[in-house]
């Protein structure tokens, strides 16, 4: 069979579908990471965090942006008018007990209500714990964007397309 238009490309949003080894992650939500030539599957992050290598034919592309969390007004401290959600793009701000963080960005992985603070994948590779109050959006020149090649879903439509055999 063959990979029906759109294609899916990196940074997309996509569905989890039709697995039947794992039917518990259908429905599941992620983005696009990167193809992997040796194994014939998309490299995945789900909203969870968790990294998944999944088949084109269980991938569907979804027009909607990732899940919005409860935190500003749940925390008191809105960084704007944008409010944080999962996948978003951010930099660390205004913190004092760890300066050398301050500038550094990574990508909001979820919120832990019961810690009142965003898990983040940082740009290194490390995770962090922040308070809403010391992380703000990264806007680039496109835009807000959830990640910094991704300004529309047009961007989501690429060739080539991956040909299944």
């Amino acid at each position: 069979s063959c990979v029906a238009e759109p294609s899916i490309a990196q940074s997309c949003r996509v569905r989890i579908a039709g697995l039947t080894a794992q039917p518990h992650l259908n429905g599941q939500l992620g983005i696009v990471r990167e193809w992997d030539d040796a194994e014939a599957r998309w490299r995945v992050r789900m909203d969870d965090g968790s990294g998944k290598m999944l088949r084109p034919t269980n991938l569907e592309l979804v027009d909607e942006l990732p899940t919005v969390a409860p935190t500003p007004s749940a925390v008191g401290n809105s960084s704007g008018p944008l409010s944080l959600s999962v996948g978003m793009r951010i930099e660390v701000t205004g913190l004092e007990a760890r300066p050398e963080l301050n500038g550094q960005r990574g990508e909001l992985v979820e919120w832990v209500e019961s810690e009142e603070r965003w898990r983040v994948r940082m740009d290194d590779g490390s995770g962090k714990f922040l308070k809403q109050s010391s992380i703000k959006a990264v806007i680039s020149e496109k835009g807000f964007g959830i990640l910094p090649t991704r300004a529309t879903s047009d961007s989501c439509v690429a060739e080539p397309s991956i040909a299944q055999s």
